[in-house]
Protein backbone atom coordinates (compact mmCIF):
# COMPACT_ATOMS: atom_id res chain seq x y z
CA UNK A 1 0.00 0.00 0.00
CA UNK A 2 1.24 3.48 -0.83
CA UNK A 3 1.94 5.82 2.08
CA UNK A 4 -0.66 8.51 2.71
CA UNK A 5 0.44 12.13 2.79
CA UNK A 6 -1.54 15.11 3.95
CA UNK A 7 -0.40 18.28 2.22
CA UNK A 8 -1.03 21.09 4.65
CA UNK A 9 0.44 24.37 5.85
CA UNK A 10 -0.85 27.04 8.20
CA UNK A 11 -0.38 29.40 5.23
CA UNK A 12 -3.57 27.96 3.74
CA UNK A 13 -5.52 29.80 6.46
CA UNK A 14 -4.43 33.25 5.23
CA UNK A 15 -7.09 33.38 2.49
CA UNK A 16 -10.27 34.89 3.93
CA UNK A 17 -13.23 35.06 1.56
CA UNK A 18 -15.46 36.33 4.38
CA UNK A 19 -19.12 35.45 4.80
CA UNK A 20 -22.14 35.54 2.52
CA UNK A 21 -25.42 37.22 3.47
CA UNK A 22 -28.69 37.09 1.61
CA UNK A 23 -30.97 40.07 1.11
CA UNK A 24 -33.97 39.18 -0.97
CA UNK A 25 -32.62 37.34 -3.98
CA UNK A 26 -29.16 38.95 -3.81
CA UNK A 27 -25.97 37.56 -2.35
CA UNK A 28 -23.51 39.88 -0.60
CA UNK A 29 -19.95 39.10 0.44
CA UNK A 30 -19.01 40.43 3.89
CA UNK A 31 -15.27 40.99 3.72
CA UNK A 32 -13.06 43.36 5.70
CA UNK A 33 -16.06 45.30 6.99
CA UNK A 34 -17.52 45.80 3.53
CA UNK A 35 -20.82 44.50 2.14
CA UNK A 36 -20.15 43.71 -1.53
CA UNK A 37 -22.98 42.76 -3.90
CA UNK A 38 -22.13 39.60 -5.80
CA UNK A 39 -22.01 40.80 -9.41
CA UNK A 40 -23.17 37.55 -10.98
CA UNK A 41 -24.99 35.21 -8.66
CA UNK A 42 -28.46 35.40 -7.11
CA UNK A 43 -30.42 32.70 -5.30
CA UNK A 44 -32.47 32.18 -8.47
CA UNK A 45 -29.40 31.85 -10.67
CA UNK A 46 -27.70 29.23 -8.49
CA UNK A 47 -31.08 27.51 -7.95
CA UNK A 48 -30.38 27.03 -4.25
CA UNK A 49 -33.09 24.61 -3.08
CA UNK A 50 -32.87 25.13 0.72
CA UNK A 51 -33.66 27.97 3.11
CA UNK A 52 -30.58 30.12 3.68
CA UNK A 53 -29.55 31.10 7.18
CA UNK A 54 -27.68 34.35 6.77
CA UNK A 55 -24.80 35.04 7.23
CA UNK A 56 -23.01 31.85 6.30
CA UNK A 57 -19.28 31.26 5.91
CA UNK A 58 -18.11 31.36 2.32
CA UNK A 59 -17.68 27.77 1.02
CA UNK A 60 -13.98 28.41 0.47
CA UNK A 61 -13.37 29.64 4.03
CA UNK A 62 -10.18 28.35 5.62
CA UNK A 63 -12.23 27.09 8.58
CA UNK A 64 -13.11 24.02 6.50
CA UNK A 65 -9.41 23.06 6.46
CA UNK A 66 -9.17 23.49 10.24
CA UNK A 67 -12.28 21.34 10.69
CA UNK A 68 -10.91 18.60 8.41
CA UNK A 69 -7.57 18.61 10.22
CA UNK A 70 -9.30 18.43 13.62
CA UNK A 71 -11.44 15.50 12.43
CA UNK A 72 -8.37 13.60 11.22
CA UNK A 73 -6.79 14.06 14.64
CA UNK A 74 -9.99 13.25 16.55
CA UNK A 75 -10.37 9.91 14.79
CA UNK A 76 -6.65 9.08 14.95
CA UNK A 77 -6.23 9.08 11.20
CA UNK A 78 -3.42 11.64 11.37
CA UNK A 79 -1.17 8.93 12.87
CA UNK A 80 -1.36 7.04 9.58
CA UNK A 81 -0.16 9.82 7.32
CA UNK A 82 2.84 12.02 6.84
CA UNK A 83 2.20 15.76 6.88
CA UNK A 84 3.96 17.42 3.99
CA UNK A 85 4.23 21.22 3.89
CA UNK A 86 4.14 22.48 0.29
CA UNK A 87 6.54 24.92 -1.27
CA UNK A 88 5.00 27.88 -3.10
CA UNK A 89 4.83 27.52 -6.88
CA UNK A 90 7.43 29.55 -8.76
CA UNK A 91 6.72 32.10 -11.49
CA UNK A 92 8.02 29.61 -14.05
CA UNK A 93 5.65 26.91 -12.79
CA UNK A 94 2.68 29.29 -12.78
CA UNK A 95 3.44 30.54 -16.27
CA UNK A 96 3.35 26.98 -17.57
CA UNK A 97 -0.46 27.24 -17.22
CA UNK A 98 -1.21 30.98 -16.80
CA UNK A 99 -0.15 34.08 -18.69
CA UNK A 100 2.17 36.52 -16.88
CA UNK A 101 -0.62 39.12 -17.11
CA UNK A 102 -3.09 36.87 -15.30
CA UNK A 103 -0.60 36.07 -12.53
CA UNK A 104 0.12 39.80 -12.10
CA UNK A 105 -3.62 40.58 -11.98
CA UNK A 106 -4.25 37.96 -9.29
CA UNK A 107 -1.37 39.36 -7.27
CA UNK A 108 -2.58 42.95 -7.68
CA UNK A 109 -6.22 42.23 -6.78
CA UNK A 110 -5.14 40.15 -3.78
CA UNK A 111 -2.86 42.89 -2.48
CA UNK A 112 -5.85 45.22 -2.02
CA UNK A 113 -8.71 42.75 -1.79
CA UNK A 114 -11.47 42.70 -4.38
CA UNK A 115 -13.26 40.70 -7.04
CA UNK A 116 -11.03 38.90 -9.51
CA UNK A 117 -13.89 37.63 -11.68
CA UNK A 118 -17.57 36.85 -11.28
CA UNK A 119 -17.93 35.93 -7.60
CA UNK A 120 -14.27 35.18 -6.92
CA UNK A 121 -13.25 37.49 -4.10
CA UNK A 122 -9.58 37.75 -3.15
CA UNK A 123 -8.45 39.00 0.23
CA UNK A 124 -4.97 40.18 1.14
CA UNK A 125 -3.07 36.91 1.44
CA UNK A 126 -5.07 35.04 -1.19
CA UNK A 127 -2.18 35.23 -3.68
CA UNK A 128 0.24 33.62 -1.22
CA UNK A 129 -2.34 30.93 -0.42
CA UNK A 130 -2.78 30.28 -4.16
CA UNK A 131 0.98 29.89 -4.56
CA UNK A 132 1.03 27.29 -1.78
CA UNK A 133 -2.00 25.49 -3.24
CA UNK A 134 -0.45 25.39 -6.71
CA UNK A 135 2.85 24.24 -5.21
CA UNK A 136 1.03 21.44 -3.38
CA UNK A 137 -0.27 20.14 -6.69
CA UNK A 138 3.10 20.12 -8.41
Amino acid sequence: MLPIALIHTPGFAVHDPGQIIVKGNNLYHLVAGLELLDPDYTLDKIQFPYPVVSPVPHPEASSRLSAASAALTEFGLDRHMAVVEPEPATDTELQAVHTPEYVARVQAVSSLGGFLAESTYLSPGSYETALLSAGAGI
